[in-house]
């Protein structure tokens, strides 16, 4: 088991990773406003699975092939910013035609608990933040000491437990968000 300093550590950061809001946030949110807070709820744990699973992968080697590879590292990092660009880009470009354009706001569609939680789990595999925070700030919190867990528990212990903070976080927060802005 990781040391109690080593997990505290992790999780503060977590918390700091969360309080800046993304995809994961943002479902949480809109399932919680558009359908009902049961459906915030399955999206959440839907996103913890995801997590999970997150873990489960990094404690088996997405850490070691980003390690062993930096060169996906540097690639991922210059595609999500040129991404991003192309996204601003988009915005600016067309700030002047959306302000001209009327929007039609439309229901959320209702799905299924089961249905909402597997959007979750592909939410949270697909966000590129989660698998940055997994694969590239977990593994230096790791120590091969002798006495130590392996290095492939240490990781799984600390990702899961990184799962664990952020789904209270996200379902409290979606709720929330969801409650406030829907009496204003």
């Amino acid at each position: 088991m990781p040391p109690i300093e080593t997990i505290l550590a992790v999780t503060l950061a977590g918390f700091a990773l969360s309080a800046t809001p993304g995809p994961s946030m943002l479902y949480v949110l809109s399932r919680s406003m558009g359908q009902s807070r049961y459906a915030g709820l399955a999206s959440a744990l839907g996103l913890s699975l995801g997590g999970v699973l997150l873990a489960v992968a990094t404690a088996l080697g997405l850490a070691a092939i980003f390690e062993r590879y930096e060169w996906i590292v540097v690639t991922l990092r210059y595609a999500g910013s040129a991404y991003l660009i192309w996204l601003g880009a988009g915005m600016i470009l067309n700030a002047t035609k959306s302000s001209k354009v009327i929007l039609k706001v439309h229901a959320v569609e209702n799905l299924s608990f089961s249905s909402i939680v597997w959007q979750g789990v592909w939410v949270e595999l697909l966000n590129p933040k989660t698998v940055l925070f997994f694969a590239l700030f977990l593994p230096p919190f790791v120590s091969a000491g002798a006495g130590e867990a392996s290095v492939q528990a240490q990781l799984l212990i600390l990702g899961i437990s990184r799962t664990a903070d952020r789904y209270s976080v996200r379902y409290r927060d979606g709720i929330a968000r969801a409650h406030r802005d829907q009496i204003h």
